[in-house]
């Protein structure tokens, strides 16, 4: 455990990260479907791969503003970056994190509603499977647990409790997925919870990662 009073995160510098962040991701996306979208209609690529693109290319962009945003909340900070975020890689987590993310993907499917599981066949089955797997299993599981559960998170907590940290985080998490929020809200809230138990972004990502993959498969079949 790091000391509480070097994490260079708190509650404004850590919501600014992510609105540099988003507003990065937005504007990509905007240009794809835009002047971008046009010339690689031009170069015969389809519409699923296209999408696939962008998400990778709105992650990229996210991911090098939300650096460069980090760099500047810890310039003064001895700290490094992963252990700021309590990232704390062990097999113990990375395990037990895929392990719950399988169930999670399980108990899903059991108490899929029929419009959850046509959404999800539509919006993987006509797209490649290598842009489907970096851009859903890696990119935005990555992105995204480096953010909610690492920097959001540890900002919120330096002011708040942990419950009510998580909370917040569940709550953003969830209204920014909202063309599967049905689907999301049950995995935001048991990221939440691994969170706290866990002390570990790295698990929450594996766990992440194996329900995407999981779900992801599950759209495929």
């Amino acid at each position: 455990m790091i000391d509480a009073s070097l994490n260079p995160w708190r509650p404004i510098s850590s919501v600014l990260v992510g609105v540099a962040a988003l507003v990065a991701t937005v504007v990509t996306l905007a240009l794809f479907k835009s002047g971008i979208w046009r010339i690689c209609f031009w170069c015969d690529l389809t519409t699923a791969e296209l999408s696939s693109l962008s998400v990778i290319a709105s992650c990229a962009v996210a991911t090098g503003v939300g650096w460069a945003c980090t760099a500047i909340v810890r310039r003064r900070t001895p700290v490094g970056f992963w252990e700021s975020i309590d990232w704390r890689p062990t097999w113990r987590g990375i395990l037990t994190g895929s392990a719950i993310g399988v169930f999670c993907c399980l108990l899903t499917m059991l108490i899929s509603t029929r419009r959850n599981d046509l959404s999800l066949h539509v919006a993987v089955i006509d797209r490649p499977l290598l842009l489907v797997v970096l851009s859903v299993v890696l990119l935005e599981p990555l992105t995204e647990e480096i953010y909610f559960r690492g920097i959001l998170f540890c900002g919120l907590k330096s002011k708040l409790n942990p419950y009510l940290s998580a909370g917040i985080v569940t709550a953003i998490f969830a209204f920014l997925h909202p063309q599967h929020r049905g689907i999301v809200l049950p995995i935001a809230l048991t990221l939440g919870v691994f969170r706290i138990v866990g002390r570990s972004t790295s698990s929450c990502f594996a766990l992440h990662l194996a329900y995407n993959l999981s779900m992801l498969l599950w759209g495929f079949r």
